[in-house]
């Protein structure tokens, strides 16, 4: 692979170049995502379980269902995130109970103490990451923080509002 092509239509180059068993292609996907994949499964799992374990099951996942991926129905990198979060809350879930819910006392904290937030947004971006990364339910976070349902989806909106304020 000689060509270099980076953004979107680089990422759709690799997949096709992976697509016909390209390994030169696949050694650059890994360059170029493994950084991205393992920030996700750092912040999905407890720092004392093995993510390079969950790189690579994530890295042969993607070789074997390249031919599933559908440029039409989402980018690259959602498929690869998609793959890899799909495997790291299947650990997380297999985890004793302790572990699966280590932050929702914090969360807990951080909802009574709301006005003393020093970081705009921080309990929306806790209930986030409860329901993006830890894989809770909204019903499921809603009965954790003892608030109702529709408390929970209000803040997860305004979280993704506040991220895309953050990257424009």
């Amino acid at each position: 692979m000689t060509k270099k092509i980076t953004g979107t239509e680089g990422d759709l180059y690799l997949s096709i170049a992976i697509k016909k068993g390209d390994k030169e292609a696949f050694s650059s996907l890994y360059d170029k995502y493994a950084p991205v994949l393992m920030g996700l499964i750092n912040r999905m799992l407890p720092a004392d379980h093995d993510g390079e374990e969950i790189l690579q099951t994530a890295f042969l996942h993607i070789w074997d269902q390249i031919s599933s991926f559908d440029a039409s129905k989402s980018s690259f990198l959602t498929w690869l995130i998609n793959i890899t979060r799909k495997l790291a809350l299947a650990k997380a879930n297999s985890l004793p109970a302790e572990n699966h819910f280590y932050n929702i006392t914090v969360y807990k904290h951080a909802n009574k103490n709301r006005k003393e937030q020093s970081f705009p947004g921080s309990v929306e971006m806790g209930i986030f990451d409860l329901v993006y990364y830890k894989g809770l339910s909204c019903k499921e976070a809603a009965a954790a923080l003892k608030m109702p349902v529709e408390e929970v989806k209000k803040n997860i909106r305004l979280a993704i509002k506040n991220m895309n304020v953050n990257v424009v």
